[in-house]
């Protein structure tokens, strides 16, 4: 059976033109990828301020890390050849790949790692980074030599190359500052721009000093926005599109049985959830919150939201088919245990609460209409207030205690801290445990694999059963391609995307 993902639906009409700064690459030349999120306004090609999967698109094509994670969640070496740990894991040598150049041609060496990631650490700086490279000790990120760069960490983690290949590691030129990379962006990938301008469209040429050998496979790529499924699916089997991302059930269902059309698919990808500030009334008392988890009938979500193709979810950021999840079973629907919760909560007649959602991604408002219905056997009234795509992670998400968002597939020691440890600059729940953020670097710093897996599991019950987030339902990352072209791989992870191979007749 096709497992097929939820995507975002895309904010921008498709324009077909031509981007800032590639006045002079051959349209016709240029690998056309459909993507997600597409809106003009606050647009990133700084790796340090990544927010939407349009952004991601654009980073990833013109930068690289020192490690990718592969679909089995381990990482393979990028910028970096090879790396080791001393015996506790407190300090870590990544031994970098000689030859590489930026693509303004400067010689890629350690001291561009050590500014790269000291720079996260800027306290003007805007970034997700901190939380997530905590336990990275911003002084002690030493280039030893021009391919040498040891990192001593605060805390000890067995996992670090992992940690690395978050999306905001990638590699800038050294002295790089904010501004600069907004303006001209400068990596190591296999595209390049001279110039950024936010816009409906992305234009990328290829770099001419890439180090990989036959890469990139075409003049220049153009990332650029459908809003509507049909439309989107028309682009590809019209031969306006080349490449489709991040599709939704029902465009990689309709596609799936289009001839000329190819669906990509890995094992991984994301996870909706709905968040809840655990600080704000009513999601304060845990008794109203394990109501609010209770309420929902997984299957059946996953049957109306999802077109009966994905995996039911518990409540935290590890997917129940993981050989890491604390449960494989599903959590079951109990009307009445919720009802008894908010009446002991001071609810004996139900409660009514706002929830918030967008059309950024397909599935998220008939999310919140599936939840609201689902709610309302509990006496529980979800009302539903859509908000407009463009500016729902701007003005929504982080500033609103109830909301549907969404989060792509990563490695337990970072999908569970990225959006809950205390610190964390994306604490959509407002989750702020010491007890849960020592259960979890004490699960990194383990060596052992065994007493991590566990440690790791009772950290994931922790936030189950006492957390701000219900989790209903994971999918896999799902693509498309035309016949004719070839060279792309859909990764676990829906923020990771490779474009290196990518080619077309």
């Amino acid at each position: 059976m096709l497992k097929l993902m939820f995507t975002s639906a895309l904010a921008a009409a498709c324009v077909f033109g031509l981007g800032a700064g590639i006045a002079a690459a051959d349209e016709a030349k240029c690998l056309r990828v459909v993507g997600p999120e597409w809106t003009a306004e606050g647009q990133s090609v700084d790796p340090a301020r990544i927010i939407t999967t349009g952004d991601v698109l654009r980073i990833t094509s013109i930068y690289q890390k020192l490690a990718e994670m592969d679909d089995n969640y381990q990482p393979q070496p990028v910028l970096a050849e090879s790396w080791e740990s001393n015996q506790d894991g407190t300090s870590w040598t990544f031994h970098l790949r000689k030859g590489v150049k930026f693509q303004d041609g400067r010689d890629f060496t350690a001291k561009d790692v050590v500014w790269s990631f000291q720079r996260l650490f800027d306290p003007k700086l805007d970034t997700g980074a901190k939380s997530i490279l905590s336990m990275i000790d911003p002084s002690k990120i030493v280039a030893v030599d021009d391919s040498t760069v040891q990192f001593t960490l605060k805390a000890a983690n067995a996992i670090f190359p992992a940690v690395l290949t978050t999306k905001y590691a990638a590699i800038v030129p050294n002295g790089s500052t904010q501004d600069q990379l907004q303006k001209h962006p400068v990596g190591t990938g296999p595209f390049m721009v001279d110039n950024f301008t936010p816009g409906p469209k992305f234009v990328a040429k290829r770099n001419p000093y890439y180090w990989g050998k036959g890469e990139p496979g075409a003049d220049c790529i153009e990332f650029s926005g459908i809003s509507e499924t049909v439309s989107r699916v028309s682009a590809l089997t019209s031969g306006q599109a080349d490449l489709l991302v991040q599709l939704e059930p029902s465009a990689a269902a309709t596609l799936d049985k289009s001839s000329g059309v190819k669906v990509l698919m890995a094992p991984g990808g994301m996870y909706l959830d709905f968040a809840m500030w655990v600080d704000t009334p009513p999601f304060n008392d845990e008794r109203v919150r394990t109501a609010m988890k209770l309420v929902v009938d997984r299957s059946a979500f996953v049957n109306t939201v999802m077109l009966g193709i994905g995996t039911p979810g518990n409540d935290n950021p590890v997917s129940p088919l993981s050989p890491d999840a604390y449960q494989h079973a599903a959590i079951p629907q109990d009307i009445e245990k919720a009802k008894q919760l908010l009446a002991d909560a001071g609810y004996p007649n139900g409660l009514k609460v706002d929830l918030y959602t967008s059309d950024s991604l397909a599935v998220m408002i008939p999310a919140a209409q599936v939840y609201k219905q689902m709610a309302a056997k509990a006496g529980i009234d979800v009302n539903v207030i859509v908000s407009p795509a463009d500016s729902y992670w701007t003005e929504i998400f982080l500033k609103r205690p109830f909301i549907t968002s969404y989060w792509g597939d990563r490695p337990p020691s970072e999908a569970l801290g990225i959006a809950y440890l205390s610190d964390s600059a994306n604490n959509e729940t407002h989750w702020k445990r010491p007890a849960y953020d020592a259960l979890l670097n004490k699960a990194n710093g383990t060596i052992d694999p065994d007493a991590r897996r566990a440690l790791y599991q009772q950290t994931e019950k922790m936030l189950a059963e006492q957390g701000g987030v219900i989790v209903p339902a994971f999918a896999t990352t799902t693509a498309a391609i035309r016949d004719g072209c070839s060279g792309f791989t859909p990764n676990n992870n829906a923020a990771n995307f490779d474009f290196s191979t990518l080619t077309c007749k």
